[in-house]
């Protein structure tokens, strides 16, 4: 089984025509929807496009700790849709398995799941 991106939004902006304030200073939270190739419909990951500016800033003012993890970050000099589009492709391109839950595991690995822990039944996808 092979996934694919169906989607990418933000419920905060619109992410093709997003331009930050302040050039190389920015953080968009936003979703991306992965589902088995040909499906319709799929499930939503949880992923942050930031700058370094953006990050730094948010360690100085505290809004960070001094030190975290970057789970679910895609970390960008300047904002591009584009990039940002081309790198969750290529994620997809890499991931597949026997199941769709296979391939949500390895996608977790980069983004936050919706199902990320859930214990009951997700889908019938096998």
């Amino acid at each position: 089984m092979r996934a694919e991106l169906k989607a990418i939004y933000s419920g905060d902006v619109d992410m093709k025509a997003f331009e930050p304030d302040e050039p190389g200073d920015f953080g968009v939270s936003f979703y991306a929807e992965f589902g088995p190739l040909g499906d319709v419909g799929g499930d939503t990951f949880t992923f942050l496009a930031c700058s370094p500016t953006w990050m730094q800033r948010g360690f100085e003012n505290g809004t960070f700790p001094a030190s975290s993890f970057a789970r679910g970050m895609i970390i960008l000099f300047d904002y591009d849709y584009t990039e940002i589009e081309r790198l969750l492709e290529r994620l997809t391109a890499r991931c597949s398995g026997a199941t769709w839950d296979d391939i949500a595991a390895q996608l977790n690995r980069f983004g936050q799941w919706e199902f990320d822990e859930y214990q009951g039944v997700r889908s019938e996808r096998g």
